[in-house]
C-alpha cells in the first residue's frame, strides 16, 4: 500500500461491547443484598465491590476489558466514616436544630471539595490495559462551577423575574404579569442552565486524564442552550396532552374541581384521588425531560471528546433511551424490585454499546502508574448525603 492509500484509508472505530447478562448479575446482587442484611451492612462495602468489578470486567473494548481496583477495606472505611457523620449531624439536628442548620451550611460549602476528591477516587481505580484514569481538576475552578455559577444563575433568574413582577405588578393586568413573568422566567431558567451546566461538562471533561494523556473536549454552551430549549419544547407539550388526557377522561375538568368544594367523602376520595393521578403523571413527565436531556448531552459532551489522537463518538437513541428509562421504572415498581439486576444490565448495556473510540489503539505511547491506594471517604460522604456529580 503506498502511503497515499495509506492517508485515504479511514480510522478503524472499536465500539464498546457489554458482555453480562441480567441472570448472572441476579446471582451476584441477591447474595449481596442477603449478606448485607446478615451483617448489619458491613458487607455493602464487598457488595459494592463485586458489583463494580462484574460490570467493568464485562465491559469490553477492542477485545481488552475494563478493571475496577477499589478494595472493599478502602470502601469500608469511607462508608463507616460518611455513615458516622450522618448519624452525628440526625443526632445534632434533633438535639440543636440551629447549630445542626449550621453544620449542614458549612457541609454545603465543602461539596465542591468532596465532588472532586469523589470523581478522583473513581477514576483512579479505573484501569484499562493496566493504565489508570486519573481526574486532575483543581477545587478553584470547582468551586467556580459547582458553587458559584449555579448561584449567580439562581440570583440571575430571580431578578429577571423579579424586575418583570415589578414592571407589570397591577391588579389589572395581574394575568399578564403572571403570563409574561412565566415566560421571562422559564428563559432566564433554560439559559441558566445551559450556562451552568455547560461550564461543569466541561471542567470535568477537559481535567481527565488516561495514563499521561488528557482529555480534551469543545464543550459549547449553545448546544446546551439548544438542548434545554428543546426539552421546554417538549416539557410543554407533555403537559398539555397530559392535561388534555385528563380533561377528557373526566379526572381534570372544571365540573370536577367545583364538585371538590362541596365537602363530603365523595368530594374527599376525589381530592386524594386527583393528587395521586396528578402526582403519577407528573413524575412520568419528569423521567421523560430527564431522561431526554440526559441523553442528548451525553451524545454530545462524549462526541466532543478526544485523548490523543483517539476521538470518541456517542450515538445513543435519544427516544430509544427514553423508553428504556420509562420500562425499567416500569419493571421495578410491577416486580417490588427484584427486576433490579435485569434493569441495570440493560441499561449499562445500552448506554455502553452505543459508545465508540475511534483512532489507534494500540497505545504505545500511553503510560501510568497501575494503581494508588486511597480510602473512599469523599465517595462515601457524597453517596450518604446524595450528592452527585458526574460528566454525564
Amino acid at each position: 500500500m503506498t502511503n497515499h492509500d495509506a492517508t485515504l484509508t479511514p480510522p478503524s472505530t472499536h465500539g464498546l461491547r457489554f458482555k453480562g447478562t441480567g441472570k448472572e448479575y441476579f446471582g451476584i446482587w441477591i447474595v449481596n443484598v442477603l449478606l448485607s442484611i446478615i451483617t448489619l451492612g458491613i458487607y455493602s462495602a464487598w457488595a459494592k465491590v463485586r458489583s463494580k468489578r462484574y460490570f467493568y470486567g464485562n465491559t469490553q473494548l477492542a477485545g481488552d476489558h475494563f478493571e475496577y481496583l477499589a478494595t472493599p477495606m478502602q470502601i469500608l472505611i469511607g462508608r463507616i466514616i460518611a455513615v458516622a457523620a450522618l448519624a452525628c449531624w440526625s443526632l445534632l439536628n434533633n438535639l440543636q436544630p440551629v447549630v445542626a442548620g449550621v453544620v449542614a451550611l458549612i457541609f454545603v460549602c465543602f461539596i465542591p471539595v468532596l465532588a472532586v476528591r469523589n470523581l478522583r477516587f473513581d477514576a483512579r481505580m479505573s484501569r484499562f490495559r493496566n493504565v489508570c484514569f486519573d481526574f486532575k481538576g483543581g477545587y478553584v475552578e470547582a468551586y467556580k462551577v459547582m458553587f458559584f455559577y449555579p448561584l449567580l444563575g439562581y440570583l440571575a433568574v430571580s431578578v429577571v423575574v423579579g424586575i418583570v413582577g415589578v414592571i407589570f405588578f397591577n391588579p389589572r393586568t395581574l394575568i399578564l404579569a403572571i403570563v409574561l413573568g412565566s415566560i421571562v422566567g422559564l428563559a432566564a431558567m433554560v439559559w441558566a442552565y445551559a450556562w451552568v451546566t455547560a461550564a461543569l461538562h466541561r471542567y470535568i471533561m477537559n481535567n481527565y486524564w488516561y495514563g499521561n494523556q488528557a482529555f480534551s473536549a469543545e464543550i459549547q454552551q449553545g448546544q446546551f442552550l439548544r438542548i434545554a430549549l428543546a426539552a421546554a419544547l417538549v416539557f410543554v407539550v407533555l403537559v398539555a396532552v397530559l392535561l388534555a388526557v385528563l380533561g377528557v377522561t373526566g379526572v381534570f375538568s372544571l365540573s370536577s374541581l367545583s364538585s371538590l368544594t362541596t365537602g363530603g367523602t365523595e368530594s374527599v376520595a376525589d381530592i386524594y384521588t386527583l393528587m395521586i393521578v396528578c402526582y403519577v403523571a407528573f413524575a412520568l413527565v419528569g423521567v421523560i425531560i430527564s431522561s431526554y436531556s440526559r441523553a442528548r448531552v451525553h451524545n454530545y459532551v462524549l462526541s466532543q471528546t478526544r485523548v490523543a489522537d483517539l476521538a470518541l463518538s456517542s450515538r445513543m437513541p435519544v427516544w430509544g433511551y427514553v423508553g428504556l428509562v420509562l420500562t425499567n421504572v416500569l419493571l421495578t415498581v410491577c416486580t417490588l424490585g427484584l427486576a433490579y439486576p435485569w434493569v441495570r444490565v440493560r441499561s449499562v448495556r445500552y448506554v455502553s454499546e452505543a459508545l465508540a473510540v475511534q483512532g489507534d489503539l494500540s497505545l504505545q505511547q500511553v503510560h501510568g502508574s497501575a494503581g494508588q491506594g486511597q480510602v473512599a471517604i469523599a465517595d462515601e460522604l457524597s453517596n450518604a448525603f446524595n450528592i452527585e456529580v458526574g460528566a454525564f
